[in-house]
């Protein structure tokens, strides 16, 4: 980030990165919106927290756009700011929890797979503000199908030590499965095997 640049006007064309189809610049934007907003939380809560809301906005049916990014940047900026991970960590996680509704569950599936992600992130950083959603992130391994999606969901349950016996199961089925994901993480690019993933949960042996 460059000193010269006030930290509120970084925000708009950061926004606008997030939605760029080019990965490098999607996740970096993911990644610099982590940085300024909780730089900004620092100087101005409260501004901070409008951002929090406009990301949220985003994912709304009556916003009219399609979010793309915002949860993976919610969970970005919430893993460098604890007062903000206090305050919407639960909404991060309703996001892939059904019975909360067409109003927060995201049913489009590349949405869905991004908020595993920032899932994920704030796991890495804050494992307890997601011990809420085990539950739901053993209830997702059982229902999603796509490879990526089910990588996001092992990185975030390797901070959880106990399971139920079906999503023990399944993580044995997952650990016999041999696709591979290129993904964004620990600020890098990256080939990702379900199979190694998978026995990491079942060892708890976290990898994060």
């Amino acid at each position: 980030m460059h000193a010269d640049i006030p930290t509120q006007h970084l925000i708009s064309p950061l926004f606008s990165a997030l939605f760029s189809t080019r990965e490098e610049i999607h996740w970096r934007a993911v990644f610099c919106m982590g940085q300024t907003v909780s730089s900004l939380a620092r100087k101005s809560l409260e501004s901070a927290r409008v951002v929090m809301r406009r990301l949220m906005w985003s994912l709304n049916d009556e916003s009219g756009g399609i979010g793309w990014g915002a949860p993976e940047a919610m969970g970005e900026i919430m893993a460098r700011h604890p007062r903000l991970a206090e305050e919407y960590a639960s909404i991060l996680c309703s996001y892939i929890i059904p019975s909360q509704g067409p109003d927060n569950y995201l049913e489009y599936r590349p949405l869905r797979q991004g908020a595993y992600w920032g899932i994920a992130r704030l796991a890495q950083a804050s494992p307890e503000y997601v011990q809420s959603c085990r539950k739901d992130l053993e209830y997702g391994l059982e229902r999603e199908t796509e490879p990526k999606t089910l990588i996001f969901i092992c990185l975030a349950l390797t901070q959880f030590k106990e399971f139920s016996a079906k999503t023990t199961a399944n993580l044995h089925d997952l650990s016999q499965r041999d696709e591979t994901a290129r993904i964004y993480w620990n600020n890098q690019f990256q080939c990702m095997s379900l199979r190694s993933l998978a026995q990491s949960v079942l060892q708890k042996n976290p990898l994060l």
